[in-house]
């Protein structure tokens, strides 16, 4: 058994053979007034695959200007929903998202989060340095065991 510790998504996959979410829309009025914001939203995704809206937590900026994109862009969102013994399940994500005026791009964002993800304390533990101590149990600690199918 193999692990891939570059694996950054544990959850539904996309639908329509996506790797990654469309960008939700700036809202005008927020790019007017050259506002932005950072939010947490997370998600419940059905067993149909369709994503709804379950809290926006907002942790920079006025979540009266973003909200309605933020549901807007939730509302369009599409999944393969995850399974339990061949059955779909519902499933919560949190997704965050950023809104600026400017900045870095989308590339060097990504570049960025992946650089800072492998120098975790988790990642560090799963590729088996011996100078890591987790803060939180990786995926080594599951409770779960893998089943061998015949």
């Amino acid at each position: 058994m193999r692990l891939a510790v570059d694996y950054g998504w544990n959850g539904p996959g996309y639908a329509d053979g996506r790797y990654f979410h469309p960008a939700p829309r700036y809202p005008v009025e927020a790019a007017r007034r050259n506002k932005g914001g950072a939010f947490r939203v997370v998600l419940q995704i059905g067993t149909d695959g369709r994503a709804t809206v379950e809290t926006i937590e907002a942790q920079e900026g006025q979540l009266p200007l973003f909200e309605q994109a933020l549901r807007t862009w939730v509302a369009s969102l599409r999944y393969v929903p995850e399974e339990i013994d061949g059955a779909p399940v519902a499933t919560r994500v949190a997704i965050p998202v950023d809104f600026s005026m400017g900045g870095p791009g989308l590339r060097e964002y990504r570049r960025q989060e992946r650089e800072a993800r492998q120098q975790s304390p988790e990642c560090k533990a799963a590729m088996g340095a011996e100078d890591a101590s987790p803060s939180q149990p990786v995926v080594l600690d599951s409770p779960f065991r893998p089943v061998t199918t015949g």
